[in-house]
């Protein structure tokens, strides 16, 4: 005789709805795609955020609404044709949604430690993971790492079936990496996005943008065109945010900075700023967020 759950389990905090979409089907003995179908709310419709499908899981589930909504704002919401709104904010859609799915492998075995079933079923995926411009787990000093790669979102966001796929090198720590203490950037991210607390100059501007101004600004600070690993990713954010956390006159020192370094007599801006430059000339020139360091 098959025991079924008595309830549903509770969501995990930073949790997404399709991490939790996984684990309730788990505790079902089923998957996310059969589940959301048996309950009228198909797979596709939740991954297009259908208004009635989301009320059908939350209902289904017995969810509060304070708790539905907690688990889509750690989801991301779909707020226009390219845009989502995350944790409160507005993000252009790519800055949470990427084929490559990253994770903490310390916290989903953390999940795993004492599971009764399969391991991958008390595994979540946390909405923080998400977001392109976060480097690490600050709770357990462990870089965020590739996860799995899938194109179609049906199959990305099939949350169980993945965890299931590498439930053994999650287990095994072959995902490890070595860890490192959290930087200012770091933990300001983290507890930006937590519960919004900022007392920088940062503040004043939505996470979207100071992520991208750090990385870009790091970028142009360490001569680096490209992210080519953890680690280079993180001294870019950090070396980003370091320079202008304290407000407009340490930006603007930064700037005279990187301007000195350009004494060829064919440099211009392009040449000084480096992908600063070609970012907020070009690829931001029409996101006001960005007005403010463009007139800078």
């Amino acid at each position: 005789m098959t025991n079924l759950p008595i309830s549903s389990p509770t969501p995990k905090p930073r949790e997404t709805l399709y991490s939790y979409l996984a684990r309730l089907a788990a505790a079902w003995r089923t998957d996310a795609p059969e589940l959301a179908y048996d309950m009228g709310a198909p797979f596709k419709r939740l991954l297009d955020q259908d208004k009635e499908a989301l009320e059908t899981v939350a209902d289904w589930a017995k969810l509060s609404p304070d708790v539905m909504s907690e688990l889509l704002s750690w989801t991301g919401v779909r707020a226009g044709k390219v845009r989502m709104k995350f944790r409160g904010e507005l993000y252009v859609s790519r800055a949470l949604r990427n084929p490559i799915m990253r994770g903490c492998p310390v916290c989903l075995r953390e999940d795993a430690a004492g599971a009764t079933e399969q391991a991958y079923a008390a595994m979540s995926i946390r909405g923080d993971w998400q977001l392109r411009e976060a480097t690490l787990c600050v709770g357990h000093r462990h870089p965020l790492v590739p996860l799995w790669h899938a194109a179609a979102p049906r199959d990305r966001f099939d949350i169980g079936a993945r965890l299931r796929e590498i439930e053994s090198d999650i287990l095994s720590g072959a995902f490890d990496r070595p860890l490192r203490d959290p930087l200012a950037y770091d933990l300001w991210l983290d507890q930006r996005l937590k519960d919004g607390t900022d007392d920088t100059w940062f503040s004043d501007h939505p996470v979207y943008v100071v992520t991208i101004i750090c990385r870009l600004l790091g970028q142009a600070m360490l001569k680096e065109d490209a992210r080519e690993d953890d680690q280079v990713s993180d001294r870019i954010h950090a070396t980003g945010f370091d320079a202008a956390v304290d407000g407009q006159a340490a930006f603007r020192t930064a700037l005279d900075h990187l301007a000195a370094q350009a004494t060829g007599a064919l440099d211009e801006a392009g040449k000084a700023f480096g992908p600063l430059y070609k970012c907020l000339s070009r690829d931001y020139l029409s996101e006001p967020g960005f007005d403010l360091f463009r007139k800078i």
